[in-house]
C-alpha cells in the first residue's frame, strides 16, 4: 500500500528547478570558455567567429538533454565540493591550476594561443575519461570521488582532487548522470558525449586556423 507521503516523494522526483540548475551551471562554463577565447581574439583565423558561434552553441542540444535527465533523475546529495579555506588547500589549488596552465603550453604547437590552451587541454582530458567511461563506467565515477570527495590531509592529496576537478570533472558529472539509465541508452548517450568532445577539439583548433 503506497501513503501519502510515500506519493508525494515519487512525484518530487521530478525537479524541474535542478533541470534549470543544470543548463544553467554548465551554459556558466561555456561562458568562462567563450572569455578565455576573447582574451586571444588576435590570434584567430580571419572566420574564426563563425566556429566560435558553432562551438558555443553545438553543445546546447546535448546539454539540454542532461537538463532532462537530471530534472527527471533522483538527486545524489551524499557527494559535495568541500572547500575548507586552509593553507594546504590554497597550495594545492594553486599549485593544480599552475602545473595545468604550464602542461597546455604543449599545444602552442598546434597553433593555440596561451591561455585558450587550457581550453584544449581540458577537452583532451575529458575526452580521455570519456572514452574510457564507456567501458569502464562506475570505475571512472569511482577514481573521481576517490580523489576529490575523500577526506584530504595532506598538500598532495588537495594538488590530485584539483587536479581531477580540472582535467576529468565534466566527464565526471555527465557519468553521474548517466548512470541510471538504461544500460543501452547510457553507451549511447556516453558514445554521443565522446563524439561531442571530438568535434569541440576539432572546434578549437578552427578557431585559431590550424
Amino acid at each position: 500500500m503506497i501513503t501519502i507521503s510515500q506519493r508525494d516523494t515519487e512525484e518530487s522526483n521530478f525537479s524541474f528547478k535542478r533541470g534549470i540548475y543544470l543548463f544553467v551551471k554548465a551554459n556558466c562554463i561555456i561562458l568562462l570558455v567563450l572569455l578565455i577565447f576573447l582574451s586571444n581574439y588576435k590570434s584567430w583565423d580571419w572566420d574564426g567567429h563563425d566556429y566560435l558561434m558553432i562551438f558555443l552553441l553545438f553543445p546546447q542540444p546535448f546539454i539540454f538533454l542532461l537538463g532532462l535527465i537530471a530534472a527527471v533523475g533522483k538527486p545524489d546529495t551524499t557527494k559535495k565540493y568541500q572547500f575548507k579555506n586552509n593553507k594546504d588547500e590554497w597550495i594545492g589549488l594553486a599549485s593544480a591550476t599552475t602545473v595545468s596552465l604550464l602542461f597546455s603550453l604543449l599545444f602552442l604547437g598546434a597553433g593555440l594561443a596561451f591561455p585558450s590552451t587550457i581550453v584544449f587541454l581540458c577537452i583532451t582530458t575529458n575526452f580521455m575519461a570519456a572514452a574510457f567511461s564507456v567501458v569502464f563506467h562506475p570505475l571512472t565515477i569511482s577514481l573521481f570521488e576517490a580523489n576529490v570527495f575523500v577526506k584530504c590531509k595532506t598538500k598532495k592529496d588537495y594538488f590530485y582532487k584539483y587536479i581531477a576537478i580540472i582535467t576529468t570533472g565534466i566527464n565526471y558529472h555527465t557519468q553521474k548522470l548517466l548512470r541510471f539509465m538504461p544500460l543501452v541508452i547510457n553507451k549511447f548517450l556516453a558514445v554521443l558525449f565522446v563524439i561531442l568532445l571530438v568535434w569541440q577539439l576539432f572546434g578549437v583548433i578552427m578557431i585559431f586556423g590550424d
